[in-house]
């Protein structure tokens, strides 16, 4: 049910078809993912004759907290063309917060396969990209650091990809 929250979402297109990941959830958030329609006034909208994707939460043991959070979904191409979702895990307020991605593990575009949850993935056990600890100054009130998170990713005109994201 798209009327209950949502925060960061994202739009994009495979299979030619539009579709709208975002968080779901509270204090356990999820990333929902939802197929698009376009009206006749060019308006997009969620396609209500199919569900609600929900990707597992991955939960990365970084030993922090107990926060089951993924969040702020990205999509991108990899080099090869393969599909992914890169998402912030962990905590936004701990020093653990960090990147995982899904990635998408079929070659069937039909928006039904798209939308089931067993055909993505997470390519890595352990984030693909966080923080390091030995970084941090030595204090007593780490609590005050932030890890990596929330990107962004972007192609430059001579079609390089950059991520962006919030750093330590």
């Amino acid at each position: 049910d798209i009327s209950q929250w949502v925060i960061d979402p994202t739009i994009f297109t495979l299979g030619g078809n539009h579709f709208l990941a975002a968080s779901r959830g509270y204090r356990a958030q999820y990333i929902g993912v939802f197929k698009l329609t376009i009206d006749a006034s060019m308006r997009l909208a969620i396609d209500t004759s199919l569900n609600e994707m929900r990707l597992p939460v991955i939960k990365y043991n970084l030993g922090r907290n107990g926060y089951k959070v993924n969040e702020a979904p990205t999509y991108i191409t990899d080099n090869n063309g393969k599909p992914m979702l890169f998402f912030s895990a962990e905590f936004y307020d701990w020093p653990t917060y960090c990147l995982g991605a899904y990635e998408y593990n079929s070659t069937d575009m039909r928006p039904a396969s798209i939308l089931t949850a067993s055909n993505w993935s997470s390519p890595s056990t352990v984030p693909l990209f966080k923080s390091d600890p030995t970084t941090f100054p030595n204090t007593q009130n780490i609590r005050n650091l932030r890890g990596t998170g929330h990107n962004s990713f972007f192609i430059a005109p001579n079609n390089k990809k950059y991520i962006v994201y919030h750093a330590t």
